[in-house]
């Protein structure tokens, strides 16, 4: 480090420097520079003759006197730098003999008894001991705010070092970057001076800016070296001071608790007199007036409340007091960790500090049922003293209240019965005063033990959630090694040998035979596994009945799967049992509970490989009910086989480890059976999953695949990833994550298992339920045709078709398939955020990944704002789900549109379009925000786009406007049937850019938005759907036109789908060559079904003339012979005619 003096005469040489080469010129009334007016008053005078300056322009003055400005704000800085220097020389000298005598304090107040001082006894009122006590508890807060004030302070100046060297080494920089500037402007004085005075001016208040600016990190840097030099000093005092607090939060604490007992002892000897009182009362209305007994047995029940109350204000203080001293450890290990964070940073060998911490810290969820039961017993207890508010009241007056219950007495009554009465009377007013005072007490109490129980909760929450934070990313146990493998063999002997395992044979079957839930177990396990060839017996006849035509049940399904459930639990519920009865035992030890643990853990991952492995039986659910490939289900039956061989003995391995040594956790034994199990694991998936050869191979090259295919790139590698990533852990020593990781992928799997099997059933109750309906909807068609084939035959016209006629199964069914696998999609969501939010917290760490700076506006002030690698993650994931939302949330936006407001599909088809739109804006939004993008640094951008647009663009932003115009105006909506350049159609989707028309062959034209604006368009439905046809017959002259009108008018009103209002015309339209031609003009609803309406118009109109011999007429032609010369004919073999036809030549004729 360079000290300040060697700056400062660096300074002052090229300062004298400049003093010589500006010697002699003229400076427009300013004095030259002189070192003497360094100074406050000096920079004060030089300020006030440049505003009184002529000479200067106006914006050099300006610049000339923020330049004086400047320095004399760094003169201020180089004061109070001075100023701390002192004071920390002043500290260093004094902190260590203060330091001293408070050493010598802390002993002397520690010997003295805390009682000593209390000034109160036994025979001191109770009022008074209770003024003494709430003094005593405000000194006690205020001693315990000033030792955390300490504590706070001391953390703070231990990692003042730090930043101090820090700043240390900038102020050294910009000292060096001041001397260069000042060589600088020394080469450049001497061309100002000579061009002009102002520039002279102003290179001299340059030059006193940067000197100041010299001085004040000079003096900063004196005062850093001063507290660097006096910090230990400073940390002794700092220590010694909250030593002496906390003495003193000691004795007072002592003090607190002693009278508080002796507040108590109070409460119990007057609880006790009062009760024995009540209870001499009691014995002495025996035999008197019911009145009076019934008065003496309220009073006793009264001091037995006054009793309890009294006894349970020790347990309130034993447990607050527990409750502030769990908090204060929590938080002491809170303060150290994380002052060690920010001195050095998080070591790997802290872990295993670390997850003590966290394994000494409260169950939140037993605390928190605390709390509850604590705001109930708050709660009872305020309504328990409102009633005795209330009968006090009632009772403020004896001599009414003597009156009124006086004459309730016996006719019989003496006169020493009334003096019982008043007695009782007066006693009640007693014991209700005290039982008030009491339930104050009491109530003061529960609210101290709540308050303390929430800070202590608040604290534990705060360091778990720093800890899950951390020690994800700290080493946990031990790395493995291959050299670790020599310590293999005395690991085996301990988990091998004979008494330990007979030991524990011993425990399990002890714990066994005293468990009637075990026997229970044991014996449904034994009748499972006697039935189990009926089960599966069974379990084939429901898969070849739902197969058969007609007999398919959801219900059947339904029977099958709990028939699976059976046949795959006699194992699991063996294992089960054992773990609960050793987890529950009456004289447990660790050891039984972690084999129990482990022994459910063991049942339910058994409990659900057997269970698939069931649902893959030859016909069993997966190939009977759910319709999976045959080879497929028998491979994955086959895969789960050898993996149950492998796992469930690798997991028993692990759990007996476990169960012997807790610390085994980290042992040999247990990382090689994790890595065994984690191996297995990816395995069974690689095998299982295979791009080549796995169970998704043949839906992942089917054209239209679903979700699941399309998503394989994503979730295969992760599914095999995953436990290779956990696998390196465990060699590396990060036990605590691998555990983790390991946890929240087993219960993944879990969620898979559980969603695949949801979404299986109701596949098979969707196609249960679609088969039902199509025979409905095929007997409705037969009954249909059946009728029509009758009128056809001269019956009269059948029934209607009803509306089940009329569905389509495969977009019903389509639809039911999507909303399902939408409702598989939310469930998913929900399920993985609640398994994984154990991480959340570690990735706290990418907020410690600076990417860059953005400026921001924070407390009403522009700083500098950091974008983490948080930050881009969580906009990457904005962008991710608001591209799921933009896909799939219109889809059910549609459908509950549909349902429940009853739109038009146009209608709903411009909700559905615009929000995609907003939603899509937003998350654009909302993506550039997190990442620290401004308006202020967009509009360049925006500026460029606008420039894009206008030159290259404008056509697609003009559709793209015209798009927005059609959805908001809607001259045209989905569903309307148009026509534009003579292509007629029906509206089926509106875009950004296009508009797309499917035509009656079912061809789709793509017409410009912009296009639909700004040209013409018919729209057959724009304001009615209602249209018209007309439909034109000829018919021979001699034909009765009443009669054909008539049959027509027929023919349009026996249609149901023609309109009787407007009513169908008929019109005689002209006289034509060959016919007269008729029209029918009718009206329907919907022009979609204008084909099909006339043609069934044609069909009837036909039937009808016919029936009535009405002749439709058809072209004639007149051939007239010239007769007035002979004609003359020619005749040919056949055969030479066809040879000149051949030749090109037609037949000769004149």
């Amino acid at each position: 480090m360079r000290h300040p003096v060697v700056g400062f005469t660096l300074a002052l040489g090229l300062f004298l420097t400049l003093l010589s080469s500006t010697l002699g010129a003229e400076n427009a009334g300013l004095g030259s520079l002189n070192p003497s007016l360094m100074s406050a008053e000096g920079l004060e005078a030089k300020i006030a003759r440049a505003d009184a300056s002529t000479d200067l322009d106006a914006e050099i003055k300006t610049k000339i006197v923020a330049r004086y400005r400047e320095a004399l704000n760094n003169l201020k800085e180089a004061d109070v730098n001075r100023d701390r220097a002192a004071a920390f020389e002043e500290v260093a000298q004094a902190a260590p003999e203060e330091t001293r005598r408070i050493r010598e304090r802390i002993p002397e107040d520690g010997a003295a008894d805390p009682a000593q001082g209390l000034g109160v006894g036994p025979q001191t009122p109770r009022s008074e001991i209770a003024l003494r006590l709430r003094k005593a508890q405000a000194d006690l807060a205020a001693a315990e705010a000033r030792r955390a004030d300490f504590d706070r302070q001391r953390v703070f100046h231990e990692n003042r070092p730090t930043m101090i060297r820090q700043r240390l080494t900038a102020a050294q920089e910009q000292q060096d970057g001041i001397a260069a500037a000042l060589r600088v402007e020394l080469g450049g004085g001497e061309h100002a001076s000579s061009t002009s005075s102002s520039g002279s001016s102003l290179m001299q208040a340059r030059w006193w800016a940067l000197e100041t600016r010299y001085v004040a990190l000079s003096t900063e840097i004196r005062a850093f070296e001063q507290e660097l030099i006096s910090q230990p000093m400073r940390l002794e005092l700092l220590a010694a001071r909250r030593d002496e607090e906390a003495a003193s939060v000691g004795r007072l604490r002592a003090q607190v608790e002693a009278l508080k007992a002796l507040l108590n002892d109070k409460h119990e000897s007057e609880a006790a007199f009062a009760k024995a009182e009540a209870m001499r009362m009691l014995e002495l209305t025996k035999g008197a007036d019911p009145l009076l007994s019934q008065l003496a047995r309220e009073n006793a029940e009264l001091t037995e409340q006054l009793s309890t109350i009294a006894g349970r204000l020790d347990g309130h203080d034993e447990d607050e007091a527990q409750a502030l001293r769990s908090a204060e450890r929590i938080q002491a290990n809170f303060e150290r960790v994380r002052a060690a964070r920010e001195v050095s940073g998080l070591t790997e060998g802290i872990g295993p500090l670390l997850l003590e911490h966290r394994a000494d810290l409260p169950d939140f969820e037993v605390h928190t049922r605390n709390l509850r039961a604590l705001e109930q017993q708050i709660a009872a207890v305020n309504v328990s003293r409102l009633q005795h508010l209330d009968e006090a009241t009632r009772l403020a007056d004896p001599n009414r209240t003597l009156a009124e219950l006086a004459a309730k007495l016996s006719a019989d009554s003496e006169r020493q019965d009334l003096d019982t009465l008043r007695t009782l009377i007066v006693g009640r007013q007693v014991l209700l005063a005290k039982q008030l005072e009491a339930e104050g007490v009491q109530l003061e109490a529960l609210q101290r033990l709540k308050a303390a129980e929430s800070r202590m909760l608040e604290v534990a929450r705060a360091y778990d959630y720093f800890l899950e934070e951390h020690l994800f990313w700290l080493g946990t146990g031990a790395k493995t090694r291959p050299a670790d493998l020599a310590n293999l063999q005395p690991e085996l002997g301990r988990l091998l040998s004979p008494p330990v395992w007979s030991e524990f044979g011993r425990s399990l079957a002890g714990r066994l035979a005293t468990s009637p839930l075990s026997w229970l177990a044991a014996l449904a396990s034994g009748l499972l596994l006697w039935k189990r060839r009926a089960l599966i017996a069974a379990i084939e006849r429901a898969s070849v009945r739902t197969q058969q035509p007609g007999l398919g049940d959801t219900r059947q399904t339904l029977r099958a799967l709990m028939l699976t459930l059976f046949l795959a639990a006699p194992l699991p519920l063996l294992f089960g049992a054992a773990g609960w009865a050793l987890q529950n035992a009456a004289q447990g030890t660790e050891v039984s509970e972690t084999a129990g643990v482990q022994l459910v853990r063991i049942a339910v991952v058994l409990f659900v490989l057997l269970l698939l492995r069931g649902i893959c039986l030859p016909r069993g659910l997966a190939i009977g009910h759910f319709r999976w490939p045959q080879a497929g289900a028998q491979r994955l039956r086959s895969e789960i086989g050898w993996l149950i061989w492998v796992l469930v003995p690798a997991m028993l391995i692990l759990g007996k480890a476990i169960s012997i040594n807790p610390d085994a956790a980290v042992g040999l034994v247990a990382r090689l059976t994790a890595l065994v199990s984690v191996a297995a694991i990816a395995l069974f998936f690689f095998r299982l999953f295979h791009p080549g050869s796995g169970l998704m191979t043949a839906s992942r090259q089917r054209p239209g695949s679903g979700l699941l295919a399309r998503a394989y790139p994503i979730w295969y590698p992760t599914l095999v990833a995953v436990p290779l990533v956990i696998l390196v852990l465990v060699l590396e020593g990060y036990a605590y994550s691998a555990l983790v990781l390991w946890d929240a992928y087993l219960l993944t799997l879990g969620l898979s298992i559980a969603l695949l099997l949801l979404h299986a059933l109701a596949s098979s109750w969707l196609m249960h339920a679609r088969g039902r309906l199509a025979r409905r909807v095929a007997l409705e068609r037969r009954a249909a045709a059946v009728a029509e084939y009758e009128a056809t035959d001269g019956g009269e016209l059948g029934a209607a078709p009803s509306d089940d006629a009329n569905i389509d199964l495969a977009a019903a069914s389509a639809a039911g398939r999507q909303l399902l696998g939408m409702a598989i999609v939310v469930f998913a969501l929900i399920g993985l955020y609640a398994i994984w939010s154990p991480v959340f917290p570690a990735l706290g760490i990418l907020d410690e990944v600076t990417l860059w700076h953005t400026t921001g506006i924070l407390e009403g002030e522009e700083t500098a704002l950091p974008v983490t690698l948080a930050d881009l993650g969580l906009a990457l994931l904005y962008l991710v789900a608001i591209g799921v939302l933009a896909k799939r949330l219109p889809t059910m936006l549609e459908i509950i549109l549909s349902e429940r407001l009853h739109m038009t599909s146009s209608s709903r088809y411009t909700v559905t379009t615009l929000t995609t739109y907003v939603i899509v804006a937003l998350g654009i939004v909302l993506a550039l925000n997190t990442v620290g993008a401004q308006w202020s640094q967009l509009q360049w951008l925006v500026a460029a786009m606008g420039l894009g647009i206008g030159f290259g663009l404008q056509e697609i932003v003009a559709n793209f406007v015209s798009g927005l115009i059609i959805l908001f105006e809607r001259p045209v909506r989905v569903g309307d049937v148009i026509t534009v350049d003579g292509t007629d159609g029906v509206v089926t989707k509106i875009r950004i850019r296009a508009t797309t028309i499917r035509g009656y062959d079912r061809k789709e034209l793509l017409v410009p938005n912009k296009e639909l604006i700004t040209g013409r368009l018919l729209n057959w439905s724009l304001s009615d759907p209602v249209t018209r046809i007309m439909i034109l017959v000829g018919v021979a002259y001699d034909a009765d036109v009443d009669l054909a009108h008539a049959l027509m008018r027929e023919a349009a009103q026996e249609n149901p789908r023609v309109l009787a209002n407007p009513k169908p015309a008929m019109n005689l339209e002209g006289f034509g060559d060959n016919a007269l031609t008729l029209s029918l003009r009718a009206y329907i609803e919907d022009i979609e079904h204008r084909v099909a309406i006339t043609s069934e118009l044609n069909m009837a109109i036909n039937r009808k003339f016919r029936a009535a011999g009405i002749v439709i007429a058809y072209p004639q032609r007149d051939l007239h012979l010239d007769t007035r010369r002979p004609l003359r004919v020619r005749l040919e073999e056949a055969d030479r005619l066809e040879s000149r036809d051949a030749d090109g030549e037609g037949p000769a004729g004149s």
